[in-house]
């Protein structure tokens, strides 16, 4: 195995999650792989006794004391990723404490990994009639059955699925026999590049004197493509009538027609209907503030500005149209655009303009997408076909050639954060890619991040650019805030409106306009409880409230899915007098539709929109008067512009408010602000009534005034005070497992430990540990401990000193959370 060959030595980087296979391991290059192997190749190396894939990350060191194994074959023809993408892998790892494999994964193509899996073969043609003469038994019979209708191979996961049980002695009975073998095999990738056969009209069909001994179907079959243009799928051309493969192979044969192989693109724009955006009719004339907007991002594109720029506009002012500009620009210049949104299917107005504006040019990349569609879009970027992306927030990984403009739109979403491995800030990962490429970064929103706000208005590399006022001058809604301690309703006390939100919603539907009411919650009943000994029905594995949906009559947990039926007697004293209490966006509809039977109400959260097309169907039956309510959790409140919307009415303003998390405040005063941006975006003036029981907390009253740079300077002085971010940074660890006991035990090694290292990061803090708030979550316990410090830097440094010194076991029961937005 040792070769003392001529070829280069390359740095493998193993695709396979494990420790202690997070560093890249040396392979000898042979000559027959030396001109096609690179950085970013996918290849197939030998690891102990199996053939294992992985990425080349690099050249080594020559070693000639070592006996090195070879890279065995080369798995894909281009490569996964390049230098400037590996770079930005290792940043993310570095930066967010996460495996460079986990970083890797972000840069390449989608469906490029591929695993090993067991493999069980029938030897030799073996057949179920030998199986039955040797009399095998049930089980044994029932795995040479499969096997054989498999063609003779399965993986063992899919043997597993055919065949009840266990397998691993049947399997073992049926090697020792000779009747099988197991070995080890690559599965496929999870998505390839289609290609699909093209017929086009050949140049020797002008003059060729076989034209007249052709017969009817061969000249029909001409007929048919030359009508579709010249070229057609060979598909499509055996769909006419009487036109088969025969005929097809005599009109080649002859050279009228030429048969070429072409890359199908899988577009799923082609199938997205863009009735929310109606037709563009011309291009709308830039008021002052959005053409200064405009000159700002021309200066950082030339170098003769700052090239990082927030675009603080009020609800209405025309953002997206400057958006628009700005990739027009950029790509006139010969430059690539990446547009981030925090979720695809909440901006449907955003993409449907970017898809009228830019056509072909344009390519999605969200979740959503099945593999091949973003193994394509990827592949378009790359390539250079498409120098425009709009997608959630992988895609600010996207490979746009000569990237000159990154925009995210609504970037004080926590969307923008990854809660798996790598967790990753796509905000920071743009702001990276944005200064290693020279690209212009725009970061747009109504009500700014605290932290971008911050950054911004003290960064040296910054500039902030205010959009005051609404298109077209329109006013801004005005603002009533109802304290619900005080506006007791005289007759029908339970329902949720107050007296001056029902009297304005009367107004509104008589008028003939729309409203949209936001309650953050869904469900019917947010929680089930015993009247008798006051105990609530909770979820077993998450120790949080079940909430019960009527339409289901299921009580479920909105953390890991649990449901249950309501129990006819109570789990704990047996008794039978079960209340359904608290308010979700479910009840919420049944009681308006009984309040208001001629209203046409629709109701948009998680529940309705689960279903593939439902999200849109609401929000065109919205659009176009079929229905003149729109009530839901923060889905409503987000990126929506209907002209005929002039109430807007937050139900309880308050359900956020008192999260166990330092943005709490900032979190609400963004939801209520953008609610109350839907009212008032046509002709007729909007109103917003919000209903709070805490109308003197500073985030609902400069909500109530629509007035963020009075929220950001009371906000930023109380994070200030209390020493939160961006005064300090945060990593958050949070230990599971399913026992308490264990969680707490690591939680206090990891306080203590941590503690003892504070002599030297003296400007650190270690806080916890203590119960997280979420404190059970799908059958494990949680505990938490708090990294604070300076700066991230001192923070990581420290860490990584506890890392050290932590077993694979400890960290596999430990999550790393560096800028946490969730600290549930």
């Amino acid at each position: 195995m040792g070769s003392r060959d001529t070829g280069r030595l390359v740095q493998v980087l193993i695709d396979r999650p494990a420790r202690a296979l997070d560093r890249p391991f040396t392979y000898l290059l042979p000559d027959e792989l030396a001109d096609v192997v690179e950085v970013g190749s996918y290849v197939l190396v030998p690891l102990g006794r199996q053939h294992v894939p992985g990425f080349v990350v690099g050249e080594a060191e020559a070693k000639p004391e070592a006996e090195l194994r070879k890279v065995l074959e080369l798995l894909a023809p281009e490569p996964a990723f390049g230098p400037s993408e590996l770079k930005l892998a290792e940043w993310v790892a570095q930066r967010y404490a996460a495996s460079l494999l986990d970083g890797l994964r972000c840069v390449v193509p989608p469906g490029v990994g591929r695993r090993a899996e067991r493999v069980v073969r029938l030897v030799g043609g073996y057949r179920t009639e030998e199986a039955l003469r040797q009399g095998l038994t049930a089980r044994r019979l029932a795995v040479v059955r499969a096997l054989e209708d498999a063609g003779g191979a399965l993986s063992y996961e899919d043997l597993s699925q055919q065949v009840a049980g266990g397998l691993s002695s049947v399997l073992r009975a049926l090697e020792q026999a000779g009747i099988i073998e197991r070995e080890q095999a690559l599965s496929g990738p999870q998505a390839r590049e289609q290609w699909e056969q093209i017929v086009r009209l050949g140049q020797r069909l002008l003059w060729s004197p076989v034209l007249e001994q052709l017969g009817r179907r061969e000249r029909k079959a001409l007929e048919a493509v030359q009508t579709a243009g010249g070229a057609m799928p060979l598909r499509r051309l055996l769909l006419v009538p009487d036109i088969g493969r025969r005929t097809v192979e005599r009109l080649a044969g002859d050279g009228l027609i030429v048969m070429e192989r072409r890359r199908v693109q899988r577009d799923p724009l082609a199938e997205r209907g863009t009735e929310l955006a109606g037709t563009e009719s011309g291009r709308p004339t830039l008021t002052e503030a959005q053409q200064g907007a405009l000159t700002a991002i021309r200066a950082g594109a030339t170098g003769a500005g700052p090239r990082q720029i927030l675009l603080q506009g009020v609800t209405g002012s025309g953002k997206t149209e400057v958006y628009l500009r700005a990739v027009e620009e950029a790509v006139r210049s010969g430059c690539g655009a990446i547009i981030l949104v925090p979720e695809i299917a909440l901006t449907p107005l955003l993409t449907a303009r970017f898809q009228q504006r830019f056509g072909r040019s344009l390519v999605l990349l969200h979740s959503g997408l099945s593999h091949g569609e973003r193994l394509d879009a990827w592949m378009a970027l790359r390539r250079g076909q498409a120098p425009v992306v709009v997608g959630a927030r992988s895609a600010v990984f996207a490979p746009v050639q000569n990237l000159g403009l990154i925009v995210i739109d609504e970037e004080q979403e926590a969307a923008y954060k990854q809660e798996q491995a790598p967790r990753y800030d796509a905000r920071a990962v743009a702001r990276r890619r944005a200064a290693s490429t020279g690209a212009v970064l725009v970061c747009g929103s109504a009500t700014p991040a605290v932290e971008t706000c911050h950054q911004a208005k003290e960064g040296p590399d910054w500039v902030v650019i205010e959009l005051a006022e609404r298109i077209d001058q329109r006013p801004m809604p005005e603002v009533e805030i109802v304290d619900l301690r005080e506006a007791k309703r005289d007759e029908d006390p339970d329902f949720p409106l107050s007296e001056v939100l029902e009297e304005r919603l009367r107004e509104c539907l008589a008028a003939d306009q729309q409203a949209i009411l936001l309650l953050n919650r869904r469900g019917f009943s947010t929680f089930v409880l015993c009247r008798e000994c006051g105990a609530s029905l909770r979820c077993p594995d998450c120790n949080v409230a079940l909430v019960f949906h009527y339409a289901s009559k299921l009580m479920r947990c909105h953390h890991c899915g649990f449901q249950r039926p309501v129990p006819e007697v109570c789990d704990n004293c047996h008794g039978t007098n079960i209340a359904f209490l608290g308010l979700g966006t479910e009840k919420l509809e049944d009681q308006f539709r009984r309040k208001f039977p001629e209203a046409r109400p629709a109701r948009l959260d998680r529940d309705t929109t689960s279903r593939r097309g439902a999200y849109d169907r609401i929000l065109t039956d919205f659009a176009t008067g079929k229905t003149n309510v729109l009530l839901g959790t923060q889905m409503v409140a987000k990126g929506h512009d209907f002209p005929s919307v002039t109430l807007v009415g937050v139900v309880n303003a308050d359900t956020g408010l008192n999260f166990p998390d330092f943005r709490a405040a900032e979190r609400t005063f963004q939801l209520v602000t953008q609610a109350a941006g839907r009212a008032g975006r046509g002709d007729a003036p909007g109103q917003v009534i919000v209903q709070t029981y805490n109308p003197d907390h500073y985030a609902l009253r400069w909500a109530g005034e629509q007035d963020y740079n009075a929220f950001y300077q009371e906000e930023i002085q109380q994070r200030k005070d209390f020493g939160y971010p961006p005064f300090t940074a945060l990593i958050n660890l949070t230990v599971s497992a399913t026992r308490e006991s264990e969680a707490q035990g690591l939680a206090e090694e990891l306080v203590k430990k941590g503690t003892e290292r504070l002599a030297e990061h003296e400007a650190c803090e270690v806080l916890g540990p203590a119960p997280a708030p979420l404190s059970q979550l799908r059958g494990r316990y949680r505990w938490q401990v708090l990294l604070k410090g300076p700066d991230l830097g001192s923070v990581r440094a420290l860490w990584e000193e506890l890392a050290s010194e932590l077993s694979d076991r400890q960290r596999r029961r430990l999550t790393v959370d560096v800028d946490p937005i969730d600290m549930m």
